[in-house]
């Protein structure tokens, strides 16, 4: 296992580039100069103002945590139906006699041809 790892670490940081160096670079497209400007703007970002996005990172987070906390789950279907249906009624008496477990009935036929029919 460890000799595939270093063989993959060896092929992708050594072999491959090596490959690469040997073909000649294209000019660069349009594309790739806006990749290039983009890059270039999040890297200067993230080193004149790396104060900021700390900051802001810990705001989001102190957010996000404050929001999850006040979600609430809802997993009693009787709250979705008002107290006159007769969805309502049932819920309630599976609710009240079976624990709000709902029970399950599978039921399959056999056809005669299926009964004469022996197994392996």
């Amino acid at each position: 296992m460890i000799v595939a790892i270093l063989i993959s670490i060896a092929v992708s940081l050594l072999l491959f580039p090596s490959f690469l160096a040997l073909f000649s670079r294209r000019s660069e497209s349009s594309i790739h100069h806006i990749n290039r400007r983009i890059i270039t703007f999040f890297s200067h970002c993230s080193l004149h103002y790396s104060k900021y996005i700390i900051a802001i990172a810990i705001v989001a987070i102190t957010l996000s945590v404050l929001g999850i906390r006040q979600l609430q789950v809802e997993n009693s279907f009787l709250n979705y139906f008002k107290e006159s249906t007769q969805v309502r009624k049932e819920l309630n008496f599976i609710d009240q006699e079976f624990g709000g477990s709902t029970p399950l009935d599978l039921v399959y036929t056999i056809d005669e041809k299926e009964k004469n029919l022996t197994c392996c």
